[in-house]
């Protein structure tokens, strides 16, 4: 995982409306169990995270990630809008990150791009308060087609499962997240030219909104796995 190398990351731009949406259905599933409670984000990217989280009873969220740019961004949208978001840089291969001090731990599509990611799993453990509850989201390497050129591995859902159960995890739910059919036919079959140039219609927000959101599926045969575990 080198700094600002990793380019595959949520902007919050128009003709990136898919992957927004991609994230915030993840999202949802994480957003009951926050209110009023310490989180850490390893790996906020540019803070679609911390934004969602603006309106709502958090007691704290310290996030971080390796991309000084995207850690601009993040601080960017946030500034002077809530004192209780904190942004620091960390090397998650080789960096850990405060004692027992999370009710929640966030880490979406991180660990495929880490080359040490069993310590990356053991940190985030000793990160928790007992009883504090991890959400890991990553990629599906059964499902997926090839290995994504931005990550270093990916893991099938056992392969995952036994990962967290060898850092103390208890894996306690998982979700799959896939595309709807509408999106698994457009990546398909529609050229990629037309894919860009629709992205330049004036409406092109509104129709990822309608017609292309992400459903929730069964993991072992999904694109995405939401696994979360307890400490």
């Amino acid at each position: 995982m080198k700094s600002d190398k990793v380019i595959e990351r949520v902007e919050l731009t128009k003709d990136q409306a898919w992957i927004r949406g991609f994230n915030t259905s993840i999202y949802k599933h994480i957003l009951p169990y926050i209110k009023r409670r310490s989180i850490l984000d390893a790996g906020c990217g540019n803070g679609l995270f911390e934004v969602i989280c603006l309106d709502l009873n958090i007691k704290k969220i310290d996030a971080f990630d390796i991309s000084a740019s995207a850690l601009l961004n993040a601080r960017k949208l946030v500034e002077n809008k809530s004192s209780k978001i904190m942004f620091g840089r960390k090397d998650f291969n080789q960096e850990g990150f405060k004692k027992s001090a999370y009710d929640i731990a966030v880490s979406t599509e991180v660990i495929e791009h880490l080359t040490n990611y069993q310590f990356y799993l053991g940190n985030l453990y000793r990160a928790l308060k007992q009883g504090g509850k991890l959400f890991l989201s990553t990629p599906n390497k059964n499902v997926s087609p090839e290995l994504n050129r931005y990550h270093v591995q990916e893991f099938s859902f056992q392969e995952m499962m036994t990962n967290l159960e060898s850092a103390n995890f208890k894996v306690i739910k998982t979700y799959g997240i896939a595309p709807n059919n509408l999106s698994n036919f457009v990546t398909k079959f529609v050229s990629g030219w037309v894919i860009y140039l629709v992205k330049k219609l004036p409406g092109y927000e509104w129709l990822i909104s309608r017609f292309f959101q992400f459903k929730t599926s069964s993991p072992e045969n999904s694109s995405t796995i939401l696994y979360v575990a307890k400490k």
